[in-house]
C-alpha cells in the first residue's frame, strides 16, 4: 500500500484547543509509516505566534487568507496544492476557500471544532457564515468528523446529515510531562496553598468571570488561591471584576504561558466554566494529571467528557459551583483518592486512538474514491 498523502488546513498557529489538537495529531501521524502528513497554515509565516507546530518535524506551507480576502490567485494556488494530496483535512472554515476546494481532486475531511450560539457574536455575518457552513458540510465534504456528540447533535439540529458523519473525539498524549517547580519559582506564594485554577482564553463563552464570582463567595472564609492562566480580549474586564471583589491578594493572573501543564499540575482543582464548548482538550489534560475537573451543566462537549467520570463535578449553577469548591477545600485529602481513576479515564482520549480512527477513515475514503 502506498502512503496516503494528507494536508491539514488550519487558520493560524494560535494558542487554542484546535492548534493543540492539530499538533498532537500531526505528531502522532508522522509515526505512521503509511501516511505522509503536511500542514497548510492560512497565515503569513512571519506572523505566526505559536511556534510549536512550525518548529516541529511536520512540513508546513503558508498561504495567507484573511477575512473577506478576495485574492483569487491565492485560492487557485491552494487548489493547485490540494490536487497533489489524497486527503485534505480541514480544521477551519472559510466560505470562499471552501468554494474553490469543492473542485479539488482530493477527498475532503473536516473536523468540526465549533458548536454553540450562547455568548457568540449575534451579528448577521456570524449567522450567515454558520448557514454557509451547514451547506458546505452537506454538499462538499466527503467525511465529517465531529469532536463530540454535543457538536454532532448541534449541527444535526441545524440540518447537517449524511452517512459519512462521525464522532471522533480529540485526543492528547497519555503522558503529560510537567514540573511544578517551574511555577513555584515564579509564584512562591502558591506553595502549600489550596489552589483552584483554570487555563483558558479570556473570551466570552469561556465565562472566566463566572469562576471569579463563584470564588469570591468562598474565598472570604477559606484559605485558598485562584490561579488564572491565559489571556484574551476579556482580560481587562476580569481584572476589574477581581478588583471590585477585593480579591487582589487571592487571585493570580499569569497571562499566556507556554508551559500550561506545569500550571495545571500545581492546581488542586481545575475549573472550566465554558458554555456550549465543542470539546474541551484542557479537561483531558487535567484528568491525565489526576485532577478533579469542575464544569457547568450547560458546558456542551466538555460536560460530555466529565459526566461518565465524575458526574457530581458538574455544576448546575454558580451557587452549586461554590458548593463544589467548598466541598473540595474541606475534603482536600479525599479528592486525591480518585486520581488514578481520573488518569485512566483521560487515557481513553489518547491521541493514538484518535490517529487510528482517522487513518481508518482515510483508508475508507481512498478505497471508495
Amino acid at each position: 500500500m502506498r502512503k496516503i498523502k494528507v494536508l491539514h488546513i488550519v487558520h493560524d498557529f494560535l494558542n487554542g484547543g484546535i492548534e493543540s489538537f492539530l499538533y498532537y495529531l500531526s505528531q502522532q501521524q508522522i509515526n505512521n509509516s503509511k501516511l505522509e502528513v503536511e500542514i497548510l497554515c492560512l497565515q503569513k509565516q512571519g506572523k505566526v505566534t505559536n511556534k510549536r507546530i512550525s518548529e516541529s518535524s511536520v512540513k508546513c506551507h503558508y498561504i495567507s487568507i484573511q477575512a473577506k480576502d478576495l485574492s483569487i490567485n491565492r485560492y487557485f494556488q491552494i487548489l493547485k496544492l490540494s490536487n497533489t494530496y489524497d486527503i485534505i483535512h480541514f480544521h477551519t472554515f472559510k466560505p470562499l476557500l471552501s468554494f474553490f476546494l469543492h473542485f479539488t481532486k482530493a477527498q475532503k475531511v473536516i473536523t468540526v471544532h465549533s458548536a454553540g450560539d450562547i455568548s457568540r457574536p449575534a451579528s448577521f455575518q456570524f449567522k450567515l457564515k454558520n448557514k454557509f457552513f451547514e451547506i458546505v458540510l452537506n454538499k462538499s465534504m466527503n467525511l465529517i468528523a465531529h469532536n463530540s456528540y454535543y457538536t454532532k447533535n448541534y449541527w444535526k439540529n441545524r440540518g447537517v446529515t449524511g452517512k459519512n458523519n462521525f464522532v471522533v473525539y480529540n485526543g492528547v498524549p497519555n503522558v503529560n510531562k510537567h514540573n511544578v517547580e517551574n511555577v513555584l519559582e515564579v509564584y512562591p506564594d502558591l506553595e502549600n496553598e489550596f489552589i483552584i485554577g483554570t487555563t483558558s482564553r479570556f473570551i466570552p463563552w469561556k465565562r472566566v468571570e463566572l469562576l471569579v464570582n463563584a470564588f469570591s463567595k468562598t474565598a472570604n472564609r477559606r484559605k485558598m488561591k485562584l490561579l488564572l492562566v491565559g489571556d484574551g480580549p476579556e482580560k481587562e474586564k476580569i481584572e476589574k471584576l477581581i478588583k471590585s471583589k477585593n480579591l487582589d491578594t487571592q487571585v493570580i493572573m499569569t497571562g499566556f504561558r507556554s508551559n500550561v501543564t506545569d500550571y495545571q499540575a500545581v492546581m488542586d482543582v481545575c475549573v472550566f466554566p465554558s458554555v456550549s464548548e465543542p470539546f474541551g482538550l484542557v479537561a483531558i489534560e487535567c484528568l491525565l494529571l489526576g485532577k478533579p475537573v469542575f464544569v457547568m451543566q450547560d458546558g456542551g462537549g466538555i460536560t460530555e467528557l466529565i459526566k461518565d467520570i465524575e458526574p457530581h463535578n458538574i455544576a448546575k449553577s454558580e451557587s452549586h459551583l461554590v458548593d463544589l469548591m467548598d466541598t473540595s477545600y474541606l475534603n482536600r485529602r479525599v479528592i486525591t483518592l480518585n486520581a488514578n481513576n481520573r488518569v485512566k479515564a483521560g487515557q481513553n482520549y489518547s491521541v493514538a486512538n484518535t490517529e487510528k480512527q482517522y487513518f481508518d477513515l482515510y483508508k475508507q475514503l481512498i478505497g471508495n474514491s
